[in-house]
């Protein structure tokens, strides 16, 4: 409503292409942890019911309004609303992400908590479950959100780069094959810390071996630029477009981030610069030649 009333003076148009709204939850906390006299047990139930219903409705009327991918099932009544959108057209795209917190969905999503931790995840104000929670929060996120949710429309302007000194072709050394495994893996992949930030590990991605430098490609960018040449062997094939940095920065890539100085290469898969990434210049220059 604010984003469209023109009484609050921004009038975005409506429409599925025009807004998109993003809703990600604290989690729903299991009602049977509630205090176990019987009067504050009946209390806590009560509120929580009450908050319950309060967020069933909200995410009913946001269903009811929207194209959702995310829409879950409201009640066997209603389904997910995908054949009732208010007034025949959605105004709005919306996404929803949350998950419960029983002991099982817990367990299944961080194996290993105690049992005891897990019966207070509830209690969002404990500072002692902050860390628990990330990682909570971390798997939800591997499990639920998926690039499909995100119609191209809302893609945001790539952030502008370091001054550099121009982009040139360049393609791989024959000499530079690397060995590489699939995680074809079940799971919600992993997390690891390189080139100055977390890199994030997807079901499908390779793990790959580069003459002893050791990290991970996203499973599309390695289908699309490398060829197996023998048992876990592979050469990339595609060419790259690269430049030097004049200063320090960071760019986004597909695994996370990677931290960059200047002198350093920015190297991109793509010629318009999409699948970029940054590699020492040492490095590059030993693995990389222009394309004459």
């Amino acid at each position: 409503m604010y984003a469209t009333l023109g009484g609050y003076r921004v009038k975005w148009k409506a429409g599925a292409d025009q807004l998109l709204l993003v809703s990600v939850g604290t989690g729903v906390a299991d009602p049977s942890q509630a205090p176990s006299k019987i009067a504050a047990q009946g209390a806590v139930r009560a509120l929580f019911s009450l908050m319950d219903d309060c967020a069933s409705l909200v995410e009913t009327s946001m269903q009811w309004m929207s194209d959702s991918p995310t829409a879950r099932v409201i009640d066997r009544e209603l389904g997910d609303c995908a054949d009732d959108v208010l007034g025949g057209a959605p105004v709005l795209s919306y996404l929803r992400y949350n998950t419960f917190l029983t002991a099982d969905r817990v367990n299944q999503l961080t194996p290993g908590l105690p049992a005891k931790q897990v019966d207070t995840l509830g209690a969002m104000d404990d500072p002692d479950n902050m860390d628990a929670l990330l990682r909570l929060g971390e798997a939800v996120g591997r499990e639920q959100v998926s690039a499909a949710h995100f119609a191209p429309t809302f893609d945001l302007s790539p952030p502008v780069p370091a001054p550099t000194s121009g982009r040139a072709k360049y393609i791989k050394r024959a000499s530079q094959g690397v060995v590489a495994v699939q995680v074809a893996l079940d799971g919600a992949g992993f997390t690891y810390e390189k080139w100055g930030a977390t890199q994030t590990c997807k079901p499908g991605d390779w793990l790959v071996d580069n003459h002893g430098d050791v990290y991970t490609v996203d499973a599309d960018s390695f289908r699309r630029t490398y060829e197996r040449v023998g048992d876990g062997k592979y050469v990339k094939t595609t060419p790259v477009w690269a430049e030097v940095a004049r200063a320090s920065g960071q760019v986004q890539t597909k695994e996370g981030s990677t931290s960059y100085t200047a002198g350093d290469y920015l190297v991109s898969n793509e010629e318009d610069g999409r699948d970029a990434y940054a590699v020492e210049a040492a490095k590059f220059e030993a693995m990389y030649e222009p394309v004459a």
